[in-house]
């Protein structure tokens, strides 16, 4: 007897193989302009022109590249997102933008409260306030000063959300009720800096009295990530060493790749597994000598991996 073969689930199941399998070799991302002229900017040999008081949406292939801009230069790096913890969640669209100008942005806590509560005295509205508070430095009538304000300043060439957790983007309007099921909610804005007077404008006078300090960078006084220098010699676990080596050489040969590539490899580097296969090794190095000199090493690596986990990108020499 001859049993039909069901072809179409096989091919589906090979599609989804491949798919699941298959690495993306690049995403889009924001380049904003919040100037009052258009601006021309390169990365790589492509050049790029911002509009005023706007921006593009660019694809970018994962891996390294040159941003050339107001004859500077800067090398960066595109990566992946890894958010599969997250993936469940609804998550904005632009989760980090590029700021050529190092213009001033500003990212400000929205607080809403259901002030029908009970539970919203005045003391828990306060208590609410000061943890939104930063010391944000500004200008107030000529004089730098510190102050304790729901706002903080940034001119970083790349702005990351994962350092400035926004729910409303640049331009987005912020609406005045927000529909919770708690008695305070805090959103975060990202706001130019000529918008966020605009917005502030019925309460603060910014054009007369305060203003935010500028402090932009040449291009190669800005942080780069680079491995630091490590001591191979002080590592008393053959294990160990040999394990920070391949690190080592693993770190620069992903640096070397790009699109997908650059995507698997990196994934690799920083998945799970990696990070158990560590954690053993550390044990065993800790168990068999008694002490601390491949974790010390190892960890100068590894925390470049993971200060750097939900970043877009990073600065490069």
């Amino acid at each position: 007897m001859m049993k039909r073969i069901k072809f179409l689930l096989i091919i589906l199941s090979s599609m989804l193989t491949l798919t699941a399998c298959s690495k993306p070799d690049s995403t889009e991302h924001w380049i904003d302009n919040p100037t009052a002229k258009e601006i021309k900017l390169k990365i790589d040999d492509k050049e790029l022109t911002i509009p005023a008081k706007s921006g593009i949406n660019y694809k970018i292939e994962y891996g390294k590249h040159t941003l050339s801009y107001n004859n500077d230069s800067v090398n960066f790096f595109v990566k992946p997102l890894f958010s599969k913890s997250l993936k469940n969640i609804v998550q904005p669209k632009i989760t980090g933008f590029i700021n050529p100008t190092q213009s001033n942005y500003i990212f400000y806590k929205i607080v809403y409260i259901d002030d029908s509560s009970s539970v919203a005295t005045d003391k828990f509205i306060e208590d609410i306030q000061r943890n939104t508070e930063y010391k944000t430095q500004v200008i107030f009538d000529g004089e730098l000063q510190e102050v304790e304000v729901p706002f903080t300043v940034t001119n970083e060439l790349f702005i990351e959300r994962d350092k400035y957790p926004w729910e409303f983007f640049l331009g987005e309007k912020v609406p005045d009720i927000m529909e919770q099921d708690k008695v305070a909610t805090v959103k975060g804005k990202i706001f130019r800096e000529d918008e966020f007077y605009e917005y502030m404008k019925d309460d603060v006078d910014f054009e007369n009295h305060i203003s935010l300090p500028s402090n932009p960078k040449k291009f190669n006084q800005l942080s780069k990530i680079v491995i630091p220098a490590i001591d191979l010699d002080n590592i008393n676990c053959p294990e160990g060493r040999a394990d920070v080596e391949k690190k080592i050489a693993t770190w620069n040969h992903v640096l070397t790749l790009t699109g997908s590539e650059f995507a698997k490899e990196y994934d690799d580097m920083t998945s799970m597994n990696n990070r158990v296969a560590t954690s053993e090794i550390s044990n065993k190095c800790y168990q068999d000598y008694q002490n601390e000199s491949y974790t010390t090493q190892v960890e100068k690596i590894t925390d470049i991996y993971n200060q750097n986990h939900n970043l877009n990108f990073f600065i490069t020499d």
